[in-house]
């Protein structure tokens, strides 16, 4: 063979065409350290002022760290694939939606009402719910969150609608007015985003949508 052919030949094998590598999220990783921290930090420090203990941050500038924190928590779960901070994500979401199931029933036992924290722990999770749904490859998994999201959307639109319809006519329920509405709100909301993450090539959402 000839020498400068073999030389050729040896080359093409040693220098081919490069491995595929998928890119890292980095910038989204950093950013996911950097609203934990401010997450932990300010839920710490806002817990403290609520207890009525010292702190030397106040109520204003913890909720606003938490604030940055989290957004900072949902940016990362928007573009960071890793199975492990997915599912983080994901468990993240179903504790923030019992959360605001429990301050939703607070005020049927008797308890202070927390309404709006609860609606607020319920916008959250669902952004990290479909923040991991938008990622995730396991169909029963998502098959589960899906289920969740359904599952709490009809429960809120059939409480939301049904006390709206309901609550004029009842004294005891009046009070309740903008509860339910909100409630069926979040029915609507939860619903769409149910619809939503199934998709129009799903035959169920395909009939629902005609």
């Amino acid at each position: 063979m000839d020498p400068l052919v073999q030389y050729r030949n040896e080359a093409s094998a040693d220098y081919g065409p490069s491995e595929m590598v998928a890119d890292q999220p980095t910038f989204a990783r950093i950013m996911g350290c950097l609203g934990a921290a401010l997450t932990i930090f300010g839920g710490f420090a806002l817990a403290l002022n609520l207890s009525g203990k010292f702190a030397t941050v106040g109520s204003g500038w913890a909720a606003f760290a938490m604030a940055i924190g989290i957004s900072g928590l949902l940016f990362h779960a928007a573009f960071d694939h890793e199975l492990q901070f997915r599912r983080a994500y994901m468990l993240f979401g179903y504790i923030l939606l019992l959360m605001g199931a429990i301050c939703f029933l607070l005020p049927l036992f008797g308890k202070p009402s927390l309404f709006g924290l609860g609606c607020l722990a319920f916008v959250i999770a669902l952004l990290f719910i479909l923040a991991f749904l938008r990622h995730e490859t396991d169909e029963i998994v998502t098959g589960i969150a899906k289920g969740a999201l359904g599952f709490v959307g009809s429960i809120s639109a059939v409480v939301g609608i049904t006390g709206c319809l309901i609550g004029p006519e009842n004294l005891r329920s009046s009070n309740f007015l903008p509860e339910f509405f909100v409630a069926g709100l979040f029915g609507m909301l939860f619903l769409a985003s149910y619809l939503g993450s199934r998709g129009m090539s799903d035959d169920f959402t395909y009939k629902v949508a005609r």
